[in-house]
């Protein structure tokens, strides 16, 4: 599929559809549907999943809303799909065909497995094990985020909820690779880590799937060899401003968490999950683009793995109505970030949940092709 067009062209119109989306029609419209069966809208990654070629896999922001900044769409030619800005064409294949099977099963408590967990990428669990966090209590909330709700207790119900449907996904669907658990923060010194205790105790009694955990650098970094020794094979923790001034600005809450002491918790737990299992998010295109590099080159200085993740307007945030990135500077970045992973020998593309997926982001196709030269 697209073997005639050059890599890089295919990883342009990739960072381009990740920052601009796709103009909406009756075709994109049949496939969100079908990809989507019940219309869980849990981030601005949540969208249509195409594989550009057999390598390349991409989330499309996709919210039934027209992109108007978009200048790709969907048609079909007798019985392929096509992907077109009408300058070139490419054909793609949506991936996964269907929502999963499961998607539909319902809990004890009624609500749909989907409600709590989704499927990203080719084989990644996505699951929220809050659907809060504290700072928008205090009005200290990240500006780019809308996981709004303001609680400060752990959700248990929930926590129970997500054990019970995970279960059963691990058991039915053999096609899972990785769990990725994420949650909002907690006015805790644990920052909301011993929100996965339990998941991690209970899916360990039924499989050995990987286990990505997403949090805040807790004060104990000793926390990390807790979650370690419960199950946990990866480790997530996001600093995604570098700029100190832009971080205070935008993220009144979580910068009190400093920068370095960022620095100081991904080299704790790269000592414990080992490289190419630790890694950060860093959001392009709300600072300078040299800010960002120096981010990027610091991670991967100390081993942990740089996610590139392209700022989009989420509704229901501050930043809602704010412009979206320049995507050649997500090209940029990126391209930065594959030559110093390479030159390292640290790998984006073996690690578990969303280190490795690369459905949303493009260390990975990167990687790949500069490790191909």
């Amino acid at each position: 599929m697209n073997k005639d067009i050059n890599i890089k062209d295919l990883l342009k119109i990739k960072s381009e559809l990740l920052c601009y989306g796709i103009k909406r029609n009756s075709i994109s419209n049949d496939i969100y549907d079908m990809e989507h069966k019940t219309k869980v809208q849990r981030t601005s990654n949540m969208g249509l999943q195409f594989m550009l070629s057999e390598d390349i896999i991409v989330s499309v922001p996709y919210n039934k809303k027209d992109n108007s900044m978009s200048k790709y769409y969907l048609c079909k030619k007798e019985d392929r799909l096509l992907l077109t800005n009408d300058l070139i064409t490419i054909e793609v294949s949506p991936f996964p065909l269907k929502s999963p099977f499961w998607y539909d099963y319902t809990l004890k408590n009624g609500k749909f497995f989907s409600d709590y967990i989704q499927k990203e990428g080719k084989d990644v669990l996505i699951c929220s094990v809050s659907s809060s966090c504290c700072y928008f209590s205090k009005n200290e909330q990240c500006a780019f985020c809308a996981l709004n709700g303001g609680t400060t207790t752990k959700e248990n119900d929930r926590v129970n909820s997500i054990i019970e449907a995970l279960k059963i996904i691990l058991i039915e669907d053999d096609s899972i690779k990785s769990i990725n658990l994420t949650g909002g923060n907690l006015y805790t010194s644990d920052r909301g880590a011993k929100q996965y205790e339990n998941i991690l105790k209970e899916v360990r009694k039924v499989s050995n799937v990987p286990i990505v955990i997403e949090i805040s650098p807790p004060e104990d970094l000793a926390i990390i060899s807790d979650l370690y020794f419960l199950g946990a094979t990866a480790i997530e923790m996001n600093v995604e401003i570098w700029d100190d001034k832009i971080r205070k600005n935008l993220m009144p809450g979580k910068s009190r968490i400093k920068r370095e002491y960022y620095v100081e918790a991904w080299k704790k737990a790269v000592s414990i999950f080992g490289e190419g299992n630790v890694g950060s998010a860093i959001i392009i295109g709300l600072e300078s683009l040299e800010s960002s590099l120096e981010g990027i080159k610091t991670m991967i200085d100390v081993g942990c793995l740089p996610s590139i993740i392209p700022f989009k307007p989420t509704p229901g945030s501050v930043l809602e109505k704010q412009k979206r990135c320049n995507a050649q500077d997500v090209y940029e970045a990126t391209e930065y970030a594959a030559k110093f992973l390479v030159t390292k020998n640290l790998s984006p593309l073996l690690g578990p949940g969303c280190i490795g997926c690369g459905a949303c982001t493009l260390e990975s196709d990167f990687f790949r092709m500069q490790k191909k030269g």
